[in-house]
């Protein structure tokens, strides 16, 4: 690989940790949290956050042996999409009446990470060297802007309205 350039391995080895590190985070927040639709909320992003985990270290590696081609085609594989809602065709029978302390502090935590995921890779599409993984940072970056921004709308929906967003709700008055 011509352009090969140790500060951009650099930041391919820190975003496989970050990866690794906010995977963790959400399978041990699944294991601890007992509310079935925060489950499945988590069980959502974990799978958006272990395909992240899959494709930097897949990039990484490649990076590191000068693969430039197979670099760039992992690279391209990345496509940005937001969240899907887990919650379609679920129905919610009550309101929360007061969603826990656990729950409000796990999406405060989730949020976070999410927010600080963006950061990093923001900076280090800044420092890397390559157009391509330039590129490909920044779609990460957004990738983790759109998880912040789904955990957000779901604890305002679970805050504010009482219900998950998305899911279908009957009116229990008569």
């Amino acid at each position: 690989m011509s352009a090969f350039d140790p500060e951009t391995l650099k930041y391919l080895d820190l975003a496989v940790q970050l990866e690794q590190n906010t995977s963790k985070f959400y399978k041990t927040a699944l294991a601890k949290i007992n509310d079935p639709n925060m489950k499945a909320m988590l069980n959502a992003v974990t799978e958006h956050e272990s395909g992240h985990l899959r494709s930097i270290t897949k990039v990484r590696d490649l990076y590191a042996a000068k693969q430039t081609a197979r670099v760039k085609a992992a690279a391209a594989l990345l496509k940005v999409h937001k969240p899907e809602n887990p919650f379609t065709g679920m129905e919610q029978i009550e309101k929360l009446t007061e969603p826990g302390a656990d729950l409000l502090a796990l999406f405060d935590e989730a949020m976070a990470l999410e927010q600080k995921a963006n950061e990093f890779y923001l900076e280090a599409a800044e420092h890397a060297q390559g157009a391509f993984i330039k590129t490909y940072l920044r779609k990460l970056a957004q990738e983790e802007t759109y998880h912040k921004e789904w955990l957000a709308a779901q604890k305002d929906a679970v805050c504010n309205d009482g219900y998950w967003l998305g899911i279908d709700h009957v009116n229990l008055e008569p």
